[in-house]
């Protein structure tokens, strides 16, 4: 069989600012040991949905059609999620399975996370394509790497992305409310409304901060986190460009030449 393509993608290439799901992942599990604790929920919530998220703005532009291109130039591509910036168990809670489902695509295991080696990292792939391509040598030879970082551990065969810092806002209480049919009540947990207060999340709750049992304060609080990030994103700097100004895997599409 033909070798394979590989590419490998840094996950901070392909998708914008994490900070606002990552915070909703914080949450969730806080919500999810006090279901184990206290029998809160009738089910804990294992893995998140940021599907809606990712269509709106968070998933690279035109993500999809690169690797439908991919897949329709090179024969036998492979494809690897790397990163140094999340841990195994955020990125395993469902961002990667939500990525996949909307590209028809899959990342082969293992995700390559916190791994500083390039030596570690082809041996990985290599085990996991030998069976499938016997005569796979040296995976360095046959991989391509995205990264937006210019010093990293690989020094060849990597491509330096600019950055897409796109942020989609959404109420997360409400997302928690309408998507995993979480009780109204459970918000009205200390814990919870302590991390809202210290993360800047607007929330609405008599049993909060006097802020937090406000309602107007909490209204004008979130208008203004909206139009901060509005504003993020009109005016990012040229290698922080907003979703409605990052032609970067259009203009990969048209230039990206690999042998065939």
């Amino acid at each position: 069989m033909k070798q394979p393509y590989i590419f490998i993608f840094d996950l901070d290439v392909i998708i914008g600012n994490t900070i606002l799901i990552r915070k909703e992942f914080d949450i969730l599990n806080i919500i999810h040991l006090k279901c184990k604790k206290d029998n809160i929920l009738n089910k804990c919530i294992d893995n998140y949905d940021i599907t809606e998220e990712l269509e709106n703005g968070l998933l690279r532009p035109k993500f999809k059609e690169f690797i439908t291109f991919i897949k329709t130039k090179y024969k036998n591509p492979e494809f690897y999620i790397y990163s140094t910036n999340y841990t195994i168990r955020w990125i395993n809670s469902g961002i990667i399975s939500n990525i996949e489902n909307i590209c028809n695509m899959k990342f082969n295991k293992p995700y390559l996370i916190d791994i500083y080696s390039t030596d570690i990292i082809t041996n990985l792939i290599n085990d996991n394509l030998i069976s499938k391509y016997p005569s796979l040598k040296n995976p360095k030879n046959q991989l391509i790497y995205f990264t937006i970082y210019t010093n990293n551990i690989f020094e060849k065969n990597k491509l330096v992305t600019p950055v897409y810092n796109y942020k989609y806002y959404y109420d997360i209480k409400s997302k928690l409310i309408n998507k995993y049919h979480i009780k109204e009540e459970v918000f009205d947990n200390e814990e919870l409304l302590t991390y809202f207060n210290q993360n800047g999340l607007p929330i609405y709750n008599k049993n909060g901060s006097i802020y937090q049992q406000d309602k107007q304060f909490q209204l004008l609080k979130e208008l203004i986190l909206i139009r901060q990030i509005e504003i993020d994103n009109e005016n990012g700097n040229e290698n922080e460009k907003g979703i409605n100004t990052d032609n970067y895997f259009t203009s990969l599409s048209l230039n990206l030449s690999l042998p065939s």
